[in-house]
């Protein structure tokens, strides 16, 4: 039990994590491409960002389009991010 709480809150850390990194590369935007807010990470920091990226999508907090295969990732605020987290 104990362990799988702390796997839960380590979890929610990278996500409220994310959220943060995220508003602030917004901030004065309501859509950014997944190469700008990457910036150059590596293939394994890219992938937890991507992760998180997508858990936020599952929250209703961003939308993820890809107008095709292999082209670029966009992602806007939704209607709930600028509430915050919690919300």
């Amino acid at each position: 039990e104990k362990a799988h709480s702390s796997v839960d809150g380590k979890a929610a850390d990278r996500v409220l994590r994310m959220y943060h990194f995220l508003k602030s590369k917004m901030e004065g935007r309501h859509e950014i491409t997944l190469d700008e807010l990457l910036g150059g990470a590596s293939k394994k920091a890219a992938a937890g960002v991507f992760h998180e990226l997508l858990v936020l999508k599952t929250r209703n907090m961003v939308n993820v389009k890809q107008e095709e295969a292999y082209g670029p990732i966009g992602i806007k605020k939704s209607t709930h991010f600028d509430a915050g987290i919690g919300s």
